[in-house]
């Protein structure tokens, strides 16, 4: 289960949204071929944002485990760049050398707008949703394909997210995913409405009890949750022994108590005190 993985995706896939050089050509998740993309695309750069390894080192509790997502930007392209810088213009070859400073600078662009862009609410919302990264790999690639000569660099966050959400629990109004669902809907990003309709979708309209999201989160069943004395003594999902059914109390047999007698007097030769 994880609502938390497509909600990084596509918000990374936001937040860098013309303001690098791969310009709008940002993708979630295309297993196309790097070199069969860059044919399609006219071999412009761009960008695949895609989720690797997820691995939670559970212990004991599922939900809170300590958590890595390798998040993956791709950058590829197979062709020069021109480029205006404040009142200067600048043309990048198409060599190995321009490619490669080229794709260099793509991959800075990309740290910078996912992490240093304070006027990006996607940017912000990315910040929130990948709170700690712990590693940042990046890795080359290049190759020559029918005389055209590509360039790649393929840029991993190892990063540790927000807990996931259950759909059962409801999504509390300040929460990164339900942010995530506003803006989406707010925005005109081609698929990313789709996939903030589809999240939405899946969370309960009516949140359960503070108890049940304890005992949901914790993983607890139901007697071990009473047990905490979290829960109250009759739950609002169980039913309650009709009246008829409750007897009276029995007589102690240790005490030989009989609740029908009212003169406490009888009862004092046993204890040799005064009741």
């Amino acid at each position: 289960m994880s609502i938390i993985r497509p909600a990084i995706r596509w918000t990374a896939v936001a937040a860098l949204r013309n303001v690098t050089w791969a310009e709008e050509r940002i993708y979630d998740s295309s297993n196309t071929p790097l070199a069969d993309a860059l044919a399609q695309d006219q071999t412009k750069p761009f960008i695949v944002v895609y989720t690797d390894a997820d691995t939670r080192n559970v212990n004991g509790r599922f939900i809170d485990a300590d958590r890595t997502i390798s998040l993956v930007f791709e950058i590829g392209m197979a062709t020069g760049i021109l480029t205006q810088q404040g009142d200067r213009t600048f043309q990048i070859p198409a060599t190995d050398e321009g490619m490669e400073v080229a794709v260099d600078i793509i991959e800075t662009q990309v740290i910078d707008a996912l992490l240093g862009n304070p006027h990006s609410a996607w940017a912000e919302l990315f910040k929130l949703l990948v709170p700690i990264i712990h590693r940042a790999p990046s890795v080359r690639g290049s190759a020559v394909d029918r005389g055209t000569r590509w360039a790649a660099r393929q840029l991993t966050f190892a990063c540790m997210p927000v807990y996931d959400v259950l759909p059962r629990n409801g999504l509390e109004d300040d929460h990164p995913v339900k942010r995530f669902i506003d803006l989406a809907k707010a925005d005109d990003i081609p698929g990313m409405v789709d996939v903030a309709d589809l999240l939405s979708s899946l969370f309960s309209t009516t949140a359960p009890p503070d108890w049940r999201k304890v005992q949901s989160w914790l993983g607890l069943t139901t007697i071990g949750v009473r047990g905490l004395g979290l829960a109250p003594i009759v739950m609002a999902d169980e039913t309650a022994p009709p009246l008829s059914d409750v007897k009276p109390d029995e007589p102690d047999p240790a005490l030989n108590f009989d609740p029908a007698v009212t003169d406490v007097t009888e009862y004092e030769d046993a204890y040799n005190t005064p009741i």
